[in-house]
């Protein structure tokens, strides 16, 4: 493992659940020649030899953090919360005057976002690295220096939500004055709240105040906005605010996402679904927003084969539950596999027909299966025999007479298909072995 000699580490505890411990300490010290700790007031020690610094629930984070910073001697530092872990195992250098939009994961994988970590110290400037009445922020930081963002990503796991809701409640609850990404945040709160007119009424005076966010919380600002706007009935406003956020970056998510929720509701069915091909597109690649939400990609299939079946498209419908079924491992609901099945017998598709009776309905055949169950395998074989693929029928009501051979109406069926396919002498002996077990 390569350790990083232009990077000093700083892990941060923000919540006593997640305190620092001895293992943690060890992983990181291997990466990094300079590491420190801010760590909470009362939570469990740390070993000699480890620079720390304590803040306590009536202190600010803040002003801890900015202490720690002017002590250390590396060019850039490295923000680690106790709750996040670093992906890789080795971290790149980074080039004088450029800080990295670290990639933020949940570990779920279900929400992802951007958060500035790497940040260049620049201690001629005479400013703290970090202001924000609540949590470290470092965008006012990194705007007035000019610092160019680096396009390296150092992704990190993280185990609770992207933006704690523990330190949404304590911004809300604080009377001082909110900066930028304090307006930010608090229509971020409110978006979760699903309290639209002052989510709205914030995130305005986020993106209005004089000083400018940072194009990654503009993205997230913005769609939160197009958001409220849509959950409030304001169609254009929302579709405006989504074209906007566009013209910043396609490489998000929540554009294509809202526009597909509006598009859907006024039952524009083609928009909608372009709308989720455009999310489908833009998912290959992590989203350039600071905060961001996702739909797992095989959903996004089923959605899009509903809205196939909506445009009388069955070979869409048929090719994204294909999609659907491969993206969930097979584990997919019973209505789900009877659509396969019958699509593919539909667009006359026959091994792909053999491939899902396979795996639906063949092994389903016992003697004590239920009466409703054998009608629906039965039912399923007849489609072969409904589309001239009696060679097909023929191997199934054999494999199927084998699981249950008790049943005359397999065997009835068995004996017409194979004089239906021309293998008379099969059909006689067929016949004959029907005959036998009558006695």
């Amino acid at each position: 493992m390569k350790t990083s000699t232009d990077t000093a580490l700083i892990i941060i505890q923000e919540h006593a659940a997640h305190p620092i411990n001895e293992k943690f300490i060890r992983k990181y010290e291997k990466q990094f020649e300079e590491l420190r700790i801010v760590k909470k007031a009362g939570s469990p020690a740390i070993r000699e030899g480890i620079p720390v610094s304590e803040w306590s629930t009536e202190a600010s984070l803040t002003d801890a953090v900015n202490r720690v910073v002017e002590d250390v001697s590396k060019d850039h530092i490295l923000i680690l919360y106790s709750d996040e872990e670093i992906v890789q195992e080795e971290i790149s250098p980074v080039r004088d005057k450029w800080q990295t939009a670290t990639l933020i994961r949940t570990s779920d994988e279900r929400h992802m976002g951007r958060s500035i970590r790497v940040i260049p110290v620049n201690r001629d400037s005479g400013t703290a690295v970090f202001n924000g009445t609540v949590f470290p922020d470092c965008c006012s930081y990194i705007s007035d220096h000019g610092y160019i963002e680096n396009n390296k990503d150092l992704i990190i796991r993280k185990k609770k939500p992207i933006i704690a809701k523990e330190r949404l409640q304590k911004l809300m609850d604080n009377d001082l004055a909110r900066t930028t990404m304090d307006w930010y945040m608090v229509g971020v709160y409110y978006s979760e709240k699903q309290q639209y007119h002052k989510a709205e009424k914030a995130l305005r005076l986020a993106l209005t105040a004089n000083a400018e966010l940072l194009p990654m919380y503009r993205m997230s600002a913005i769609n939160l906005l197009a958001n409220a706007h849509a959950e409030l009935g304001q169609t254009n406003a929302a579709l405006s605010a989504i074209d906007q956020s566009l013209e910043l970056s396609e490489n998000q998510f929540a554009p294509y996402l809202i526009r597909h929720k509006i598009m859907w509701m006024q039952k524009k069915w083609q928009e909608a679904a372009d709308a989720l091909n455009g999310y489908l597109s833009a998912h290959h690649e992590d989203s350039d927003a600071a905060y961001d939400f996702t739909l797992e990609p095989a959903e996004a299939h089923f959605l899009l084969a509903e809205l196939s079946l909506k445009l009388n498209s069955r070979e869409d419908a048929f090719n994204n539950l294909e999609e659907f079924y491969k993206l969930s491992d097979g584990q997919v609901s019973q209505e789900v596999k009877d659509k396969l099945f019958v699509y593919a017998v539909e667009l006359e598709y026959p091994e792909r027909a053999r491939f899902y009776f396979e795996s639906f309905y063949l092994d389903s055949i016992r003697a004590d299966m239920p009466k409703k169950l054998k009608i629906r395998v039965l039912g399923a074989v007849s489609l072969f025999e409904e589309k001239g693929w009696n060679q097909m029928a023929c191997e199934f009501y054999e494999s199927l007479f084998e699981r249950d051979p008790g049943c005359k109406e397999i065997m009835r069926r068995w004996i017409i298909t194979l004089m239906r396919s021309d293998q008379l002498s099969r059909a006689q002996k067929t016949l004959q072995l029907k005959m036998a077990s009558a006695f």
